[in-house]
């Protein structure tokens, strides 16, 4: 007679209350997933907006002359400071040696310099000039570079309009701008850089005007002539404690501001599927595929050679009984 084995019933488990945030391995997977993606996704955000922390020096400028306060009166050539302290103000020369603007035991020291004094301007001109200035304070420093404008048009001038014809550009560490004369001296003093410096570094200030070789408009024709000035001022800020001075913040373009909404719309997508897959469940039963209610207990099945089985109560009853 020959004996043959009979496989037992499989193994049921107990039954398992469901949690409300369960989830099943393919919903873990897609949560972390998302997670990923979402993470990703709001630091290429954030970078867009320029708010990543930064290592190092950082430096900005107001391309194109970024306007200061409107009517800002122009400094004289002994500010006073707190304390009665008075902050010379160097001279300094275009063309010439660096300038080392020390503002140890004061709040900044500051640097003065005209840039065509009296000249004739005929179309064609163009004029660059180039000044070095140095952080020779006690610590890093914030340097700012500013203009004062003045525009002076006689009544019976020819060329009223000689201030739009004539252009100021400039470049300080490596930014560059440019503007009519005109737009610029609607405000007096414009401040058209603001950048850090560490301690015994070098900025290169360059300064230029030009007037189009094409200009018709803008002759004097033996009349008196609309007269124009601007000075360039270099202020150098720190604090002489252990942090130093704080750097100027990035400036956001529409551009980045742009990115910024794109990955900000994609995150908020990711987020919302992020929701979704942590609120799915597996609330369906593997054998009759009906839908299992969230207050229904389920029922997991394991048998040799077989993988894990989700039933409904009665499923799993007819396998037991059956």
């Amino acid at each position: 007679m020959t004996a043959s084995r009979v496989p037992g019933p499989a193994r049921i488990d107990p039954a398992i209350p469901i949690a409300a945030s369960g989830l099943s391995p393919r919903g873990r997977l897609i949560a972390a997933l998302l997670t990923a993606a979402l993470l990703l996704t709001a630091t290429a955000g954030v970078a867009a907006a320029g708010a990543l922390p930064t290592f190092g020096t950082r430096t900005t400028s107001t391309a194109h002359g970024s306007v200061a306060e409107a009517g800002a009166e122009r400094r004289s050539a002994q500010p006073i400071i707190s304390g009665g302290e008075v902050a010379t103000v160097v001279e300094a020369q275009w063309n010439g040696p660096a300038i080392h603007l020390d503002w140890h035991g004061v709040p900044y020291a500051r640097a003065e310099t005209s840039f065509i004094g009296d000249r004739v301007v005929v179309p064609g001109d163009r004029t660059v000039r180039t000044l070095d200035v140095v952080n020779a304070g006690p610590a890093d420093a914030v340097m700012t570079v500013t203009m004062d404008f003045d525009e002076q048009v006689p009544a019976a001038a020819n060329n009223p309009r000689l201030g739009e014809d004539i252009t100021i550009f400039w470049e300080i560490a490596g930014i560059s701008g440019r503007q009519s004369f005109s737009a610029l001296a609607a405000d007096r003093r414009v401040e058209i850089a603001e950048l850090a410096l560490n301690r015994d570094e070098t900025a290169h200030i360059t300064v230029g005007f030009e007037m189009p070789r094409e200009t018709r408009g803008s002759r004097s024709l033996g009349a008196e002539s609309t007269l124009l000035r601007f000075d360039v001022g270099v202020e150098m800020r720190g604090e002489t404690g252990a942090g130093g001075p704080r750097p100027p913040a990035l400036a956001v373009s529409g551009g980045q501001l742009a990115l910024a909404a794109i990955a900000a719309a994609i995150a908020l997508t990711l987020l919302g599927l992020l929701v979704l897959a942590l609120r799915r469940r597996d609330h369906r039963c593997d054998d009759c595929d009906r839908s299992i209610p969230s207050d229904e207990r389920r029922i997991t099945v394991r048998s040799p050679q077989q993988r894990p089985e989700t039933l409904c109560r009665e499923c799993a009853c007819e396998q037991v009984l059956g």
